[in-house]
């Protein structure tokens, strides 16, 4: 899939926020318009994991709308020399937050997501507030929530809100890190709901 001329690109990789998105917008990783990018690592966890097998036995339903990134589009924009530049940076900057070098709180595939979006001038979507830091205070990459995709794609028109996207929403909250009060004020402007509490 190619994304020139289209901004922004937002790699989506945290997994629970797939789970949530990929039911609210089966094309999200299909359709251009979107802008999304799923990495290999993501998809082999949304469909492997055996904690979403049980957890969410639904999923299997929409593996037909998981689509990744070819290796090939990321080597063309030097992501192996990047990966090698943000783990050896994770090696040696603090995360002033916890005071523990990124190395040790981040993952492999995490330090992925950050070398991922940054070969691709891409912002992410996550709602780890560690990788977060690091991606926006590193390496100068836009990190927005799950919620706040949701919100861009209603302000495109992407999407219309209905009682099933919202039931989805409900069910997700149940089990998700908070969103930010700016993207929930947004959502419930944009929807004219109360965002699920």
């Amino acid at each position: 899939m190619h994304f020139e001329g289209l901004h922004p690109v937002i790699v989506v990789n945290d997994t629970c926020a797939i789970l949530m998105l990929i039911r609210i917008c089966p094309d999200m990783f299909k359709d251009v318009r979107f802008g999304c990018a799923m990495l290999q690592e993501a998809y082999n966890e949304y469909t492997r994991n055996a904690r979403f097998k049980k957890q969410y036995p639904w999923r299997a339903k929409y593996r037909g709308c998981l689509k990744s990134l070819p290796k090939s589009d990321l080597d063309e924009h030097g992501y192996d020399k990047v990966l090698n530049c943000v783990q050896a940076a994770a090696e040696d900057v603090v995360d002033p937050s916890t005071g523990k070098k990124y190395a040790d709180e981040l993952s492999l595939t995490d330090l992925k997501m950050v070398a991922a979006a940054y070969s691709l001038d891409a912002e992410l979507c996550s709602g780890d507030a560690a990788l977060s830091r690091y991606a926006a205070n590193d390496w100068d990459r836009k990190v927005i929530s799950p919620l706040a995709l949701v919100n861009r794609w209603l302000s495109l028109k992407l999407l219309t809100w209905d009682d099933g996207k919202h039931r989805i929403l409900v069910d997700w909250v149940c089990s998700e890190r908070p969103q930010p009060r700016k993207d929930i004020v947004a959502f419930e402007r944009l929807t004219g709901r109360r965002y699920p509490r």
